[in-house]
């Protein structure tokens, strides 16, 4: 029991530091013919990286309630793709003003959930859970707007839009898999069901301080 919480630990950071690292690659490295391999390798590193980071979760969810996977990823699908559709058949860009009330709330919530590592309130790992879908539901909507403005400008950087889209999606995912897990019956065994629920809990605070925050943070 302990090795498996050091190496889900170590999983954990291990991929909050490659993703952080790749994303302020692609953030700071300009784009242009030279360097759009050595970034589309940088947004593959990402994108592993972060899945990676979802094995532990994946893995206790899949014991716990499996259902849950499929349902939570439709979910965020249609939240995803209905968000973008309102974004882009909307013709005035006033939703490119949420950005900074996005970020300060963002900013909060960051706060909390690392408070919350120590303090261990399951009151607010609920709230952050909640406010945190609602978040992404808006960034969804920001991001796309800014991408369509960016382009209107002659922003062609593919990569960082590509970027910013995919954190928006795996944060709904993340959100919407976690709630339907704590609102659906277990179907663990008796016995194993108190250990999965710890390593869930410990995967899933980790988590939380991933660095898709931070994307968005130096994205916007």
């Amino acid at each position: 029991m302990w090795l498996r919480k050091s190496m889900t630990t170590m999983l954990m950071v291990l991929s909050f530091i490659t993703t952080l690292g790749s994303s302020l690659y692609i953030y700071f490295t300009p784009h242009s013919t030279e360097s759009l391999s050595a970034r589309l390798f940088a947004f593959f590193l990402f994108a592993f990286s972060t899945g990676l980071g979802f094995g532990p979760l994946l893995r206790v969810i899949s014991i716990i309630n499996p259902e849950t996977i499929p349902t939570a990823l439709l979910g965020a699908a249609v939240i995803f793709v209905s968000f973008s559709l309102a974004s882009l058949f909307t013709r005035k860009r006033y939703y490119l003003y949420l950005g900074a009330l996005l970020m300060s709330a963002m900013s909060m919530l960051a706060t909390f959930s690392f408070v919350n590592l120590f303090m261990r309130s399951p009151a607010i790992y609920q709230a952050e859970l909640y406010i945190g879908l609602m978040l992404f539901c808006g960034f969804v909507v920001f991001d796309t707007q800014m991408i369509v403005e960016k382009r209107k400008c002659g922003d062609t950087d593919f990569i960082w839009h590509t970027l910013d889209l995919f954190v928006d999606f795996v944060e709904l995912f993340r959100h919407l898999l976690i709630i339907l897990n704590s609102k659906r019956p277990q179907v663990t065994p008796v016995e194993n069901a108190p250990a999965d629920e710890a390593l869930m809990q410990r995967t899933c605070s980790v988590d939380g301080l991933s660095p898709c925050l931070s994307v968005n943070t130096v994205g916007v």
